[in-house]
């Protein structure tokens, strides 16, 4: 009979934000999102998981050799966290630098810092760091954080997640230009005390924004080149990137001089690229993987009928959405992005693509996200359903917008791109079944368009696509930032957005400490992007099932996770 499983890696994330943008051809997604799926009957089914802290390998006889493998979905652009913020770049981070605070067993949790105080007022935190030192033997010092602050939000960093740091005093007017970054209420008190000071009162500030050091003197000693090499980059994490070989892996190894060094239990940790699943299915049946996730159902059942695999089922505080572009001159028309997004098979994408692992989307957040104990999913209900009511024919929608915009009403004469990420097998097979759907509801003609996820992201955010799929994950329980993604001032989800009203109810949000009001404005927002300006199209909710050996331990396997690998060991791997 198999272990209860108390394990599943999930990867962590965030880049200065925690968050959560990448490539979708890799999931069932292996993201950091993740949460398990209790018994239907469970009354909780939907709330978020908070995992249990593993057995102290203290108290279990561990493997002498203590490495592990896995996976990454694509190969990291950079591991400068100021250019590069995919979750790719942050699973690596996550576990080579020291944020102030980590999230552990659904618990935030001191991790550079030894402890920090809230002012009365709520306005001003002070973190007392740690003795911790980076790899090359300089101590970590408050500096380092503050610097990191500073660098998101000068202007010319062109940092993509500045706006996230707008609840910081005088963020705003420093990353406008108008303040000098002096002004900005961060402050080294000394070398080991660090002051944060608010615009406002922020209760999630420190499960939605990640407070990592940089060091000034060795990002200019490499410049252009920091963070493109195993040798380039910095670490004071638990663990030290020791070997990256470039669209192959990277392989950690323990960093002896981090503060808890003694708690790590891994000597090596190896991120493999692989990109065609095949290919990662047979390392894991080999044994060259210790954990996967898997979405193609003959391998599902191949690996449940392994007595020294164990499973778990997961859904994920991650949604997979088809961005569209309102700067574009067909796609700034609503009846047209309306159209599209009614056509769109989610039904289909769930069962024929994603075999039944995820769950359609009819509204923006992913079910896995609270407000004061309840779903704010569950409370909007699947706004779009009541769309697809009221539209019954796709067709009509989209002529309607092709009169709107003054163009040929037959919509044979029409034609769109639909611009999708990587370039494996899973993925052509997706965008085929798209363009076969969707042309088939409008009667127009869709062409496809891919390219791997750095230069599709790239492109998206220099406005060149049209229709595209994105997907995203939260970095904590806190809705708000799912939120800010698509604010004037943000722009990190390329939508090319613009309402002032939604503006100014994201800001709002943030700032609002009633939980039933908040709730009210989650649904208000949720609506405003799905159906009152359809700014994306709701593809499905993220979940997954993941397969790891059972000599596999000590992951972390709450929802927010930002643990990393740092307390995972292995005990009775077959040598």
């Amino acid at each position: 009979m198999k272990k209860a499983l108390t394990l599943f890696l999930v990867l962590a994330m965030a880049a200065g934000m925690l968050a959560g943008c990448s490539d979708p051809q890799n999931e069932t997604p292996d993201q950091p999102d993740q949460t398990s799926e209790p018994a239907a009957s469970d009354p909780s089914a939907t709330e978020p998981s908070v995992g249990e802290p593993p057995a102290s390998p203290d108290e279990v006889p561990i493997d002498e050799e203590q490495y592990f493998n896995t996976t990454l979905g694509s190969e990291p652009p950079s591991l400068n966290e100021l250019l590069d913020t995919s979750t790719y770049c942050n699973v690596i981070l996550n576990n080579v630098v020291e944020p102030l605070v980590r999230n552990e067993y659904g618990e935030i949790v001191p991790a550079g810092c030894s402890d920090y105080r809230i002012s009365e007022d709520g306005l001003t935190y002070t973190f007392t760091l740690r003795e911790n030192y980076w790899d090359d033997g300089e101590p970590v010092t408050a500096e380092h954080y503050a610097y990191t602050v500073r660098m998101r939000l000068l202007p010319e960093t062109g940092y993509p997640y500045a706006a996230d740091m707008y609840v910081i005093k005088n963020g705003e007017a420093v990353n406008k230009g108008e303040k000098d970054v002096s002004e900005l209420g961060v402050r080294v008190v000394d070398e080991r005390t660090l002051e944060i000071t608010l615009e406002y009162v922020c209760p999630a500030l420190l499960s939605t924004i990640r407070f990592t050091p940089l060091r000034q003197d060795v990002i200019e000693k490499w410049g252009d080149r920091y963070g493109t090499e195993a040798e380039t980059l910095a670490c004071c994490g638990p663990f030290v990137l020791d070997e990256w070989v470039h669209n192959s892996s990277l392989t950690l190894v323990k960093n002896e001089r981090y503060w808890d060094a003694d708690t790590v239990k891994l000597e090596k940790a190896t991120y493999h690229i692989v990109a065609e699943e095949i290919a990662r299915y047979n390392m894991l049946d080999n044994g060259s993987l210790d954990t996967l996730d898997v979405s193609e159902q003959d391998y599902i059942d191949h690996f449940s009928s392994r007595e020294d695999l164990v499973s778990r089922k997961y859904t994920s505080a991650r949604h997979h959405t088809m961005g569209f572009n309102l700067a574009d001159e067909v796609f700034s028309n609503r009846s047209i992005r309306l159209a599209v997004s009614l056509a769109f098979p989610r039904e289909g994408t769930s069962s024929y693509i994603w075999g039944d692992l995820t769950t359609p989307a009819y509204g923006y957040l992913p079910p896995p996200m609270y407000e004061n104990n309840v779903s704010i999913r569950e409370a909007s209900g699947d706004p779009f359903k009541q769309m697809i009511a009221d539209n019954p024919d796709p067709q009509a929608v989209l002529i309607q917008g092709l009169q709107e915009l003054g163009l040929s009403s037959d919509p044979a004469d029409f034609s769109f791109e639909l611009y999708v990420s990587g370039t494996s097998a899973r993925v052509h097979t997706m965008g085929e079944y798209w363009q076969q759907e969707l042309q088939n509801a409008l009667g127009c003609t869709v062409t496809l368009r891919y390219d791997d996820w750095a230069i599709f992201y790239d492109n998206c955010c220099a406005g060149d696509y049209q229709m595209g799929y994105i997907s995203w994950g939260s970095p904590g329980a806190d809705a708000s930032y799912m939120f800010n993604l698509f604010t004037t001032a943000s722009g990190a989800y390329p939508a090319f957005y613009n309402n002032p009203e939604f503006d100014e109810l994201a800001l709002a949000v943030q700032q609002e400490l009633d939980p039933e009001k908040r709730l009210e404005m989650f649904i208000e927002l949720d609506n405003m992007l799905v159906c009152e300006d359809v700014v994306i199209c709701p593809n499905v909710y993220a979940g997954g099932i993941n397969f790891s050996y059972d000599y596999v331990n000590g992951v972390d396997t709450s929802t927010f996770t930002t643990a990393g690998l740092k307390y995972v060991y292995t005990a009775g791997r077959e040598s």
